[in-house]
């Protein structure tokens, strides 16, 4: 029961915080480029994260287990 409280509070709490902050926003290119206010590191974190995505670590995954690791005396 507390698990399901804990969810529901922080759901709510998200809710509010979008709320208030989606009344500053009064057009579309304010919503879609944040007003311009991403640096390079950011803009590069964004572009890494989308290339490096949980495929590319389950395909890791997939492979290790395809060779099997363990059957090279580990």
């Amino acid at each position: 029961m507390l698990d399901l409280i804990i969810i529901i509070l922080f759901l709510l709490i998200n809710l509010v915080i979008g709320y208030l902050s989606s009344r500053t926003i009064v057009k579309f290119e304010h919503f879609s480029v944040g007003k311009r206010s991403f640096t390079t590191f950011f803009i590069f974190c964004s572009i890494s994260a989308t290339f490096i995505g949980g495929g590319y670590t389950i395909g890791n995954s997939a492979s290790v287990y395809g060779v099997r690791i363990w059957s090279f005396g580990f």
